[in-house]
């Protein structure tokens, strides 16, 4: 180390452990810049299937809009959002779904296709799984005024628990 560059009044041993010191914070700042990345990637497929939620989105899709590869788009999914991308896009849609279901004015087949479910016995099973009563039955209990507020009912903030993480 040329002793232009060396701390003035440092010894060896002292000039070892600055060294060391300033190491220690440059990995540091390597990964808080990963996690910014990190973040930024999730945010970039979080709105990407927020966006495009109403159309087919293939793991492919999502995976790019992240700029990842779908092994790491998987992972990372698993370990952030603690579920699939997959799951997490059939979970918006069904919140979405419930906005539609608050319009008396679409059927239940008209609301699975808008929210791109391909077929309406998947998309009611898949509801009553979530939500342990049918679309249907919902949508009734909305109009008899049982449910105020339709997004009050959901069970998935994914988004607002996702960015207060």
């Amino acid at each position: 180390m040329p002793t232009s560059l060396k701390p003035k009044d440092l010894d060896n041993t002292d000039l070892h452990a600055y060294i060391i010191a300033n190491e220690l914070i440059i990995d540091q700042f390597k990964q808080i810049i990963s996690l910014f990345k990190q973040q930024k990637r999730l945010q970039n497929m979080l709105s990407f299937i927020h966006q495009n939620y109403y159309k087919s989105i293939s793991l492919q899709d999502i995976d790019e809009s992240g700029n990842m590869n779908i092994a790491q788009c998987y992972r990372y999914f698993k370990m952030i959002v603690k579920m699939s991308p997959y799951d997490y896009l059939i979970h918006y849609r069904l919140l979405k779904s419930i906005d539609y279901l608050s319009d008396s004015t679409f059927n239940i087949t008209e609301i699975s296709e808008k929210v791109c479910f391909q077929n309406v016995n998947h998309y009611i099973q898949i509801f009553k799984k979530a939500y342990t009563l049918s679309p249907k039955k919902y949508q009734k209990n909305i109009e008899k005024g049982i449910y105020n507020n339709a997004n009050s009912f959901s069970f998935f903030h994914l988004t607002i628990s996702i960015q207060h993480k």
